[in-house]
C-alpha cells in the first residue's frame, strides 16, 4: 500500500463523520486531541502547513469479506468527532463540531479502492491522489 494511501486511510478512520458548524464548545477546544497530525505545506494545503486535531467519538466500522476471506467492502458510520484545523504558519484556527456521516469503501481486484462519502466529511486530496491535491474541503 502506498504511503499516501495509508495516510488517507488512517485520516479517514480517525476523522470520519466530522463537519458541520464553524464553532466548538469550549470544553472540546480545550481538551487534548485524541488524534493529531501535522501535514507540511503542499501536502494538504498548497501554501501552508496544517495541523489536524480530532476529539471525541470515532466511527463504527464493519468489514465484509468474500468466501475466500478477502476484504471486499468496509462501511463506517457514526456521529463523528470534533475537528480543529490549524494553519501552522499564522496560527489561524477553524473548529468544527460533529454532525454525522458515512463512508463506504469497495476494494477492487486491481488493488484500488472506490470510496463513497455521505453526510458531513472532511476530504483531503494529496498531490499523489487522482484528482491531485493539495486541497482540503
Amino acid at each position: 500500500m502506498h504511503a499516501s494511501t495509508r495516510l488517507v486511510s488512517r485520516l479517514r478512520q480517525s476523522i470520519f463523520g466530522l463537519l458541520s458548524a464553524a464553532s466548538l464548545a469550549s470544553a472540546w477546544a480545550q481538551s487534548p486531541p485524541d488524534f493529531a497530525i501535522e501535514l507540511p505545506a503542499g501536502l494538504a494545503c498548497p501554501s501552508f502547513a496544517l495541523r489536524l486535531e480530532v476529539r471525541g467519538a470515532f466511527p463504527e466500522t464493519r468489514t465484509f469479506t468474500d468466501r475466500n476471506g478477502n476484504l471486499v467492502r468496509t462501511v463506517q458510520v457514526g456521529f463523528g468527532s470534533a475537528l480543529t484545523m490549524i494553519n501552522l504558519d499564522n496560527g489561524n484556527t477553524i473548529s468544527l463540531r460533529p454532525n454525522g456521516s458515512g463512508s463506504h469503501t469497495k476494494y477492487n481486484a486491481d488493488g484500488t479502492q472506490t470510496v463513497s462519502a455521505t453526510g458531513h466529511n472532511l476530504i483531503i486530496m494529496f498531490p499523489t491522489d487522482i484528482p491531485a491535491g493539495p486541497t482540503t474541503v
